[in-house]
């Protein structure tokens, strides 16, 4: 097992599921163990366009997060940004098991 994490987590907010008639069921947030790196950066989102981040998310293994999910995270000072995934990213090993996955917020 890889060990990435330092101690930071986050909090995911996941999106409202549809129940099938059209009403949404809210789950419940669950924290995520990670490791966060404060930094503007520019990197392309889902859809090919430039788009500018302020925080690389590394988590463990396959992360249940999507692009509709608000991430929350809160620094050693307080500050706190809660945002939409831009970008995920799935590394993988050569034999194909995911190794981590990178959220940019």
């Amino acid at each position: 097992m890889l060990a990435v994490t330092d101690g930071q987590s986050v909090t995911v907010k996941p999106s409202a599921v549809d129940d099938g008639w059209g009403q949404p069921i809210e789950l419940p947030p669950f924290t995520l163990d990670c490791f966060v790196q404060e930094e503007t950066r520019t990197v392309a989102n889902q859809y090919g366009d430039e788009a500018v981040v302020q925080l690389r998310i590394v988590l463990e293994g396959l992360a249940r997060i999507s692009y509709r999910d608000k991430i929350r995270y809160e620094n050693e000072i307080g500050v706190i940004v809660e945002r939409e995934p831009v970008r995920i990213a799935v590394k993988r090993r050569v034999d194909g098991t995911p190794l981590i996955t990178e959220v940019f917020v």
